[in-house]
């Protein structure tokens, strides 16, 4: 799935038009730190992965590593890391800021909102939110 996404992003961030049939897989290199659960979302034509689960020795870790891709070179950098580690919570790029919403890590629910702006991550202010 990630793989599609860059090829759908890469496409718009480099202000090429492409139509559906003229769209193909394409191998790139590996994620540093492979994991599920992850926000995505675009700054400066960069695809970057942030946050996510991964399972190592039988255990489940959750991490707030931002993975950067830069389709150009082809190379991944780290990224300024989330305040604390989640997963499985929605992102969205508005302009050249990335919003990250809820997720959690563990037994932990998180109802914060966050946004990345130039390199810096900041909280947004709460919202009354119903409970579920």
């Amino acid at each position: 799935m990630l793989k599609f996404g860059l090829v759908i992003m890469a496409a718009t961030t480099l202000g090429t038009t492409a139509h559906a049939q003229q769209l193909a897989w394409k191998e790139m290199a590996e994620l540093p730190r492979p994991v599920a659960g992850y926000m995505a979302g675009v700054q400066k034509g960069k695809l970057l992965v942030i946050g996510g689960s991964y399972w190592e020795n039988k255990q489940k870790h959750w991490t707030g590593l931002v993975q950067i891709f830069d389709p150009r070179s082809g190379q991944w950098e780290n990224g300024s890391p989330l305040p604390a580690p989640r997963s499985d919570a929605a992102s969205v790029t508005l302009g050249e800021d990335i919003y990250c919403f809820g997720g959690g890590s563990g037994t932990e629910v998180r109802r914060d909102a966050l946004v990345l702006h130039e390199g810096k991550w900041r909280a947004l202010p709460e919202a009354e939110l119903p409970e579920p």
